[in-house]
């Protein structure tokens, strides 16, 4: 079952920019405060990650459910710095290629295929890229 995906652009002043992907894990409809996205800090953003490439992921804590739906950047406050999307889609649980890793997959609504992620403790790695299929979330 697909589920929505969003990845963010985030500016801290005085840090490096990183990109947060954020993936629904709640059922039903969005409530806007709910925390209920899977939320990790990463280095590149999901279109450029490269393939067979690690990059190292920092997990963070469940971020609310409007971050999932932001159509503009976003003023945090409180000197954490800016949100702004960057990609939006839908992911899905895939056969996990070991023991060590989860694997999933990305559709974004600007890509014309599926991007396959192998996700473990530390790190997330472009797997495959696969032809786009019809959803239905």
């Amino acid at each position: 079952m697909w589920k929505t995906f969003a990845a963010l652009e985030h500016e801290v002043p005085g840090r490096t920019r990183h990109y947060d992907w954020l993936f629904d894990e709640g059922d039903g409809p969005l409530s806007p405060d709910a925390p209920r996205a899977r939320t990790f800090r990463c280095s590149v953003a999901p279109q450029a990650a490269q393939l067979g490439v690690p990059n190292a992921v920092e997990f963070m804590a469940h971020h609310r459910a409007r971050y999932l739906t932001l159509t503009e950047s976003v003023e945090l406050g409180g000197g954490r710095g800016t949100v702004a999307p960057i990609a939006r889609g839908a992911w899905r649980n895939a056969d996990t290629p070991s023991a060590h890793a989860r694997a999933v997959d990305i559709q974004l609504e600007n890509l014309s295929g599926i991007l396959r992620f192998a996700l473990d403790a530390s790190s997330i790695t472009l797997v495959a890229v696969l032809p786009a299929e019809p959803r239905s979330d």
